[in-house]
């Protein structure tokens, strides 16, 4: 969404955060990146105010914050403070957000304009005087008589309660994770052959995460309800431990890949590995990136949806799969959360790690950064 705000509207810019994120921030700051002379909103950055304040780590992580909004096209900023608690007029921030608001101030510098800075409470929300201090409280509740907030509900658009809400999976009853479990077990990738391969086993787990994909198509309620596939999930799970049958997933969500993913598993690797690099590039590179098909990728992540919830222990491969198409759709706060996810599954994933980087380095999808650069 593209909205003019100007730095007298503190009202309707905070309506927006929550709409735009997701979710509602709690203990965070938000950067709001406003572009060019309109002061048109571009990216929003959140982070726990906690992380900023942090005595070593804060500074670089400001710096990040302020190089994101920048990289963005951003001109000026406006900065929004949460905090679970009451705010009360003439008083100052406390501690732990003046030392995030004072590392920000430090990586702003003369790079960008601060066009605002507010801070929100429990029941109000107060903008910051240049001294620090709090001017006259404002209730929330007014926020949702604004224009965005209106609009919003006009649209349908839901706002969860809570970060972590962005990473639901369905609700899997005990019998199920066991049935999963036995299924994953019995599914466990052979012994390579002969010639070193495991094609044939590759190209049956492939098979059926294709079957998956399809029955989700056909069944609209398949992200929150189980219809007796536990063991098709447990099969799926264990089948993503292996790097190669993930990669071939991850080509199926591509649009316009057709076979590829069939003939990389079936070539056990040693040929074809140039198309999925080609497909990571789609996905990253503005010169080549494409936009991703809700159609395609919908049903995908809800059997990813489905894997992780089957899987007692977690299930990094799919988690990470997860973080990064919500990241390929512009949802970097949902992101995040299964990229978190799944680093605490496995710490030294590879592409979870490398999803978390471009998340911190706040760089969005390729088809995002060229329709903003055509755009500029």
């Amino acid at each position: 969404m593209t909205n003019t705000i100007r730095a007298s509207e503190p009202c309707e810019l905070l309506a927006l955060v929550p709409y735009q994120l997701g979710f509602v921030p709690r203990d965070s700051v938000v950067l709001v990146g406003l572009r060019g002379p309109r002061r048109r909103v571009g990216m929003m950055i959140r982070t726990d105010i906690a992380d900023v304040a942090h005595p070593f780590d804060g500074p670089q992580l400001a710096r990040n914050l302020v190089a994101a909004a920048a990289r963005d096209g951003a001109s000026s900023v406006v900065v929004v403070l949460y905090r679970e608690q009451d705010l009360r007029d003439g008083e100052y921030l406390d501690a732990e957000a003046s030392e995030a608001f004072d590392a920000l101030l430090e990586a702003l510098g003369d790079a960008l304009e601060i066009r605002g800075v507010v801070a929100v409470g429990m029941r109000t929300y107060h903008e910051v005087e240049p001294d620090g201090t709090l001017s006259t409280a404002r209730p929330l509740a007014d926020l949702e008589s604004t224009a965005v907030g209106a609009r919003m509900v006009f649209d349908g658009v839901a706002v969860l309660a809570d970060r972590d809400d962005l990473g639901r999976v369905p609700v899997v009853t005990a019998v199920h994770r066991r049935a999963a479990a036995r299924a994953a077990r019995e599914h466990a990738q052979p012994l390579p052959d002969a010639e070193g391969g495991s094609g044939g086993w590759r190209a049956r787990s492939l098979a059926e995460w294709r079957g998956a994909v399809r029955a989700a198509q056909r069944d609209a309620s398949a992200p929150g309800t189980v219809r007796g596939r536990p063991t098709r999930y447990g099969r799926i799970g264990e089948a993503l431990e292996d790097k190669r049958v993930r990669d071939a997933v991850l080509v199926t969500l591509v649009p316009g890949t057709g076979d590829v993913a069939e003939i990389f598993c079936a070539s056990d690797g040693r040929e074809r590995t140039e198309d999925v690099g080609f497909v990571v590039r789609v996905i990253v590179d503005p010169e080549v990136a494409i936009a991703p098909d809700a159609a395609l990728l919908e049903p995908a992540r809800a059997v990813l949806r489905q894997v992780v919830a089957h899987r007692d222990e977690g299930s990094a491969p799919a988690l990470t799969l997860l973080g990064l198409t919500a990241w390929w759709t512009g949802h970097g706060a949902e992101a995040a959360v299964w990229i978190d996810r799944a680093l605490e599954v496995d710490p030294f994933h590879s592409l979870a790690r490398l999803v978390r980087e471009a998340l911190d380095a706040g760089l969005p999808p390729g088809w995002v950064r060229r329709a903003r650069d055509a755009g500029r």
